[in-house]
């Protein structure tokens, strides 16, 4: 499967070509993607994204901070070729009051992992 490198919902061109990834990219890609979703419940797909204005008032730090790390875990286990007992995510940091979490997972038989910055994971914790 052809795959192209794609930031920002944009795609990434070298030397006025396309930039390919290999397999194992996109699939970082693609689940990082996914749980960029956690910014929020949409009003037009309120099947994506943690519903925020329900919690409001009702969690304190480290609840919210586990409320993302299962919802980060749910996507990463859910992505076609990830073993489920190689996922390990933990939070390595909190920049301008945004978290920063470290994903590890084995997939199609290679250790991977994902280094989140605050730009993708835009909830306050």
């Amino acid at each position: 499967m052809i795959a192209f490198k794609v930031e920002n919902g944009d795609l990434q061109f070298k030397n006025n070509d396309l930039i390919l990834l290999e397999e194992d990219e996109k699939a970082k890609q693609d689940i990082l993607e996914l749980i960029k979703h956690i910014k929020g419940t949409y009003k037009l797909r309120e099947n994506i994204g943690i519903p925020w204005f329900d919690y409001i008032g009702k969690l304190k730090n480290n609840e919210r901070e586990q409320l993302i790390i299962t919802y980060m875990y749910d996507k990463v286990a859910n992505y076609k070729g990830v073993e489920l007992d190689s996922i390990s995510i933990e939070k390595t940091g909190v920049v301008n009051r945004k978290g920063m979490f470290k994903i590890d997972f084995n997939y199609l038989g290679k250790d991977l992992n994902i280094e989140t910055e605050g730009k993708y994971l835009n909830e306050q914790i």
